[in-house]
């Protein structure tokens, strides 16, 4: 008898995982679990081969750990001394300067930059890869990989005024140079004896350095005698790196803190997903349990334990769960690769082979054989505990009526069909509940991502304009007097107006509460009033004319020394000054996002510093809307400067245009990823709404029959099904349109504190309509497959079913 019981039970276990008509149940179980694990293991193998690639990458080209830049360029034989510094282990040098170029005369300039390099045989620092063709030599140049160029193309360079076509012998690739996936433009390469010819510039303009064992204070160390050597020798020196810092680690990529910060959201996001996908393995296996309860009771009447029943349906579940494990490492060793890929080559880095994350693999296991089990230990537990006589006497037709059939009778206008539809939507309202919150989760994901771009292009594009009335910024490796660039500038035709502001670094502390500690701080004097600076005042009010030792912070710094509207803080201006100022105003400032920022009345600052009618950043407005023309200027005014011997940092791009561009381009990458994860949430909730049709339609075969008895034909039955799943949809999309504000807000958050940024957050309405639209036809593809085993039903078919 055991024996026999035994093997009705493996009969049973394999009936209901691939017997005729639960293949699809079994397979929609499989995909609810699959997607979530999916997306997890996804997101963690690109996170760790991403992690591995850039490492790799920095690594093998190496990356140097002090970047100064050197006004006037420096000779080699400078540069050679600085290696002979007891604290210095390496130096070498590296031309560059923007010029404008463009692929053929009837196309408009676009701004790029060109470099030179000592010798591309012996490459010390960030060293080059040769992607095609050759490296350059004589008047031959290359270009970096990315701009749709290759070797043999001819191009137009102009570079002081001068037009002259060049001819690309092949395309580079750099570790160190922004690429164009991150809104980076192209930098031609050339020999230092041909960039010299045709620039009429001479020396090395950045410095790389490195040290025998890298730590940040050793590094700090080498980088202040470099500084000192060049400046005795009367060189201007400033901050080079990508990071605008003199030093950084050589064994991390300059954005891998962004991009743990991007994988940390995208992994929360992730576990969301899969506890999506676990709220539908719990509808599915609920489901069947509440559809074998008769079963159940056979079970029982023929000897079955109740630890024999809860054995059937945990191997079930362990079944469903092994199946998505194998799916999900396969498609999520896919799809971490395909992430890996798009986020390197944004990176403009090549990326590893296909390989299969040792660390998302042992977390996709674990994940999909536990989690389901303990998911379905609820209504495992709850279906095995029934007595033989409760399970036989819920065997029937499941009838009765409620308010909502009360209410939809009076609604004569509408078709039976469509009040039956409604009616059958709401008949199990735990399925329904477990659905909605699948489509709902799903919609304010999509729509939160679309809010965060928005946010993204409205803070970096329009707040920024309006608070920096300018068009062109350089920032000077040191002070220059106000006036004579100012007219220098001016002489410049296109130059409307020149502004000139006095920046430099300062430590913050809250004078009467020291305890605060100290924040380093960028401290900006600036004239009062300003003809190019509005500031966005969030407390207090801005500097005024009479104002000495005034200052505005922005909320970050304020936040950070616990100070308030009339507090004093001390301001150690680059060891020149330490003075007390009265805080007169809050502000908020988008660029600097996180980092603390002060403004001073210009005049105080400069007297502060012994810098009297000095500065050293520059504000300019031309009289051009044309972006491509505005770049042109800002090429045409370097050159100008260059004659009298000044030479602007090149850190970001001249043009605000092209800055706010480059800060939206370098964020694309994250709301690509987030968008992504959106699409596999919406996908998690379509096959949420297709598996609750789809045991609609087992439970309900009985309906069906009667309904084709009484002459409902294939398209009532179809419109009945597709309507419930379309009404699901409509009902998920309005829960979800306000919930998705705050969503949106919550995201934006998330991405600032991951990115050290400070975003305006602006709800997207028109991502809602997307959404509406969406949903709608998830809805329909959801249903079709439920409502087509729906229409297979013939009425003997159903009458007799069991």
């Amino acid at each position: 008898m055991l024996k026999l019981l035994q093997g009705v039970l493996f009969k049973k276990i394999k009936h209901d995982l691939f017997g005729a008509g639960n293949g699809r149940r079994t397979m929609q179980a499989v995909l609810s679990i699959f997607a979530g694990v999916f997306a997890l293991g996804a997101i963690l193998g690109a996170l760790d081969l991403v992690s591995q690639d850039t490492t790799k990458s920095w690594k093998d080209a190496s990356a140097a750990s002090i970047f100064l830049g050197v006004a006037p360029g420096a000779s080699e034989d400078v540069i050679a001394t600085l290696s002979k510094l007891d604290e210095v282990a390496e130096t070498e040098g590296d031309m560059t300067m923007p010029i404008q170029w463009r692929p053929d005369p009837s196309q408009p300039w676009q701004s790029a930059t060109l470099k030179a390099r000592p010798d591309y045989d012996d490459q010390r620092f960030f060293s080059y890869v040769l992607v095609e063709g050759q490296w350059p030599e004589r008047k031959t140049m290359a270009v970096h990989e990315g701009y749709d160029l290759q070797a043999r193309d001819q191009v137009e360079l102009e570079i002081n005024g001068d037009t002259r076509s060049v001819e690309l012998g092949g395309t580079l690739r750099a570790v160190n140079v922004r690429p164009s996936g991150l809104g980076g433009t192209p930098t031609f390469y050339t020999t230092p004896s041909h960039f010299e010819e045709i620039t009429g510039r001479s020396g090395f303009s950045v410095i790389y350095g490195s040290i025998p064992q890298y730590t940040s204070e050793e590094a700090e160390a080498a980088a202040a005698a470099m500084e000192d050597k060049l400046e005795r020798q009367g060189f201007a020196v400033s901050a080079a790196s990508a990071r605008g810092q003199k030093t950084a680690s050589p064994d991390e990529h300059f954005s891998q803190d962004t991009l743990d910060g991007v994988f940390l959201i995208l992994g929360i996001m992730g576990v969301a997903s899969l506890l999506l996908g676990l709220l539908l393995v719990y509808n599915t296996i609920s489901a069947i349990i509440s559809q074998q309860v008769s079963q159940i009771g056979v079970l029982k009447a023929i000897g079955a334990s109740r630890t024999q029943i809860l054995l059937i349906y945990f191997t079930i579940a362990f079944i469903y769960g092994l199946l998505a494990m194998v799916l999900s490492l396969v498609f999520g060793a896919l799809a971490a690769h395909a992430l890996r890929t798009l986020l390197t080559t944004m990176l403009g880095i090549a990326p590893g082979r296909l390989t299969l994350s040792s660390t998302a693999a042992i977390v996709q296991i674990v994940v999909s054989l536990v989690a389901p089990l303990l998911v379905a230990t609820g209504p495992i537990l709850q279906g095995s505990g029934i007595t033989v006589r409760e399970a036989i006497s819920t065997y029937g037709l499941t009838g009765g009526g409620g308010w909502l059939d009360t209410l939809l009778a009076r609604l004569e206008f509408l078709s039976r069909m469509i009040t039956m539809a409604i009616s059958n939507t709401f008949r199990n309202k735990i399925r329904v509940s477990l659905v909605l919150v699948a489509l709902v989760g799903a919609g304010m994901m999509f729509i939160g991502v679309l809010s965060v771009q928005n946010s993204i292009s409205r803070t970096f594009s329009d707040i920024y304009l309006e608070i920096f009335q300018a068009d062109i910024a350089f920032t000077l490796p040191e002070t220059e007097r106000t006036s004579e660039l100012t007219t220098l500038s001016l002489d410049y035709a296109a130059v409307d107006t020149v502004e000139m502001h006095l920046n430099t670094q300062a430590t913050a502390s809250a004078t009467n509460d020291p305890d605060a500690g100290e924040e380093t701080t960028s401290v900006t004097g600036i004239p009062v009033p300003s003809s190019v600076y509005q500031p966005t005042i969030t407390s207090g009010r801005w500097l005024l004319p009479e104002d000495s030792l005034a200052v505005v912070v922005n909320d970050a710094l304020a936040e950070k020394l616990n100070v308030a509207i009339g507090d004093w803080i001390t301001l150690d201006i680059s060891g020149k000054s330490e003075r007390e100022w009265q805080i007169v105003g809050f502000m908020y400032e988008p660029i600097v996002g996180n980092a603390n920022v002060a403004y001073l009345p210009q005049r105080s600052l400069q007297e502060e510093m012994g810098e009297l009618n000095k500065a050293n950043q520059v504000w300019i407005r031309v009289n051009t809307a044309n972006p491509l023309e505005t770049s042109r200027h800002a090429t045409n005014l370097r050159t100008i400067y260059a004659t009298v011997g000044i030479e602007p940092t090149i850190i970001d791009e001249d043009t605000l245009t092209e800055q706010t561009a480059s800060q939206i381009d370098s964020l694309s990458v994250l709301v690509i990823l987030l968008f992504i994860l959106a699409v596999i949430i919406a996908a998690v909730g379509s096959i949420a709404l297709s598996g609750a049709l789809g045991i609609n339609v087992l439970e309900r075969r009985r309906e069906i029959g009667v309904l084709r008895s009484i002459g409902a034909g294939n398209r009532a039955i179809a419109t009945l099904f597709i309507t419930e799943g379309v009404l699901i949809g409509w009902l998920s999309w309005l829960i979800a349109v306000p919930f998705s504000i705050a969503t949106g807000n919550r995201l934006t958050q998330a991405v600032e504190s991951a990115l050290g940024a400070d975003f305006i957050y602006v709800y997207s309405p028109l991502s809602s309509l997307f959404w509406f639209v969406i949903v709608t036809v998830l809805a329909v593809f959801a249903s079709w497959t439920p409502t087509r085993q729906a229409i297979e039903v013939s009425v003997r078919e159903s009458l007799s079913y069991e």
